[in-house]
């Protein structure tokens, strides 16, 4: 029996070397070592051959990032965090991105974690990195212009991230609700 094509998970799309160290301010050969050499956060589809670059999902490249926050900011040794990495793809990679919007990541010691809904504290002391800023670079470095001009959102991103419409959202109350409409601006 063959497989209904409309009913699929869409393409899971990728970043290659550049771009991903575009996002993450890695250098190139720091990316290498971290995904290859030491192995801290591997890529999702690892080079095949010397001049081929290797291919991360936006959940890798978040991990990634906030790898970054941990070494930089707060000195954290990536090495003993490997398995913290990892649960952490896995994690991101089985939801959906919106999701994970207005969320912390709480690092709880001992490669326990969680996460919390902004302004919220665990109940314990924690570590805590905001994961808003880093979803709103991620979304614009995965560029899907295609789906823009066709009017459908993305799987990952809102639409509003992508292009403009030339439209502008403006609220008015009538009744005591607020209502959103969509206004074309007058060129």
């Amino acid at each position: 029996m063959m497989p209904n094509l409309s009913q699929q998970a869409p393409a899971m799309k990728y970043l290659a070397t550049p771009d991903v160290c575009q996002l993450t301010s890695l250098s190139t050969e720091k990316l290498r070592e971290w995904t290859s050499r030491r192995s801290l956060i591997p890529a999702d589809v690892p080079s095949k051959q010397q001049g081929s670059p290797a291919r991360y999902s936006w959940a890798t490249v978040l991990v990634l990032r906030l790898a970054v926050v941990m070494r930089d900011r707060f000195h954290v040794e990536l090495k003993a965090n490997c398995g913290l990495f990892a649960a952490l793809r896995a994690e991101f990679l089985g939801r959906p991105f919106l999701t994970l919007r207005s969320q912390s990541l709480a690092l709880l010691g001992d490669g326990k974690w969680t996460l919390v809904n902004d302004g919220q504290m665990p109940p314990m002391d924690a570590l805590m990195i905001r994961l808003d800023p880093h979803l709103i670079d991620i979304s614009a470095g995965f560029p899907q212009p295609e789906l823009a001009r066709a009017g459908r959102q993305r799987d990952l991103f809102p639409l509003s991230g992508l292009t403009s419409t030339g439209r502008k959202r403006s609220a008015e109350s009538h009744g005591g609700k607020a209502v959103i409409e969509n206004r074309r601006r007058s060129v």
